[in-house]
């Protein structure tokens, strides 16, 4: 399910200008967090496309003098292993990557000897760290 799909069933509405396209590294997402602190509508949570992108955010936000999980909630995705060593351990969506390159190279093998294949859905996990909280 899209992201605007899943908040839309939440009863939550993303408006698209509040949508940030860039890159998926940290320096896109720093660019990502200027662009949105710098609005007069300035947001109390960031979702960054992976946990790159929100170590990017992470460090405009303590440029800014603003707290992570306090004035601003960030949440990243991938959970990759320096997410949990930050100094402000990052909040964010685990997915079973191991288990999903198993199902890739099982699928792909089949698709090779002309089997049936099917899509599979792995379930993520949300990691809650210190990066989010209620706002002030």
């Amino acid at each position: 399910m899209q992201l605007r799909a899943a908040l839309a069933a939440g009863g939550v509405v993303l408006p698209s200008e509040r949508i940030y396209e860039e890159g998926f590294d940290v320096a896109a997402g720093r660019r990502g967090a200027q662009w949105l602190l710098d609005r007069p509508d300035a947001p109390t949570a960031i979702f960054a496309m992976n946990d790159d992108c929100a170590m990017g955010v992470l460090g405009v936000l303590r440029e800014r003098g603003l707290t992570p999980g306090r004035e601003v909630s960030v949440l990243g995705y991938n959970d990759i292993p320096i997410s949990r060593e930050l100094t402000v351990p990052l909040s964010t969506v685990g997915c079973p990557i191991r288990e999903m390159g198993m199902r890739a190279a099982e699928t792909m093998l089949a698709m090779v000897h002309r089997l049936p294949v099917s899509s599979v859905m792995v379930q993520p996990t949300l990691v809650a760290r210190a990066t989010t909280g209620r706002p002030l």
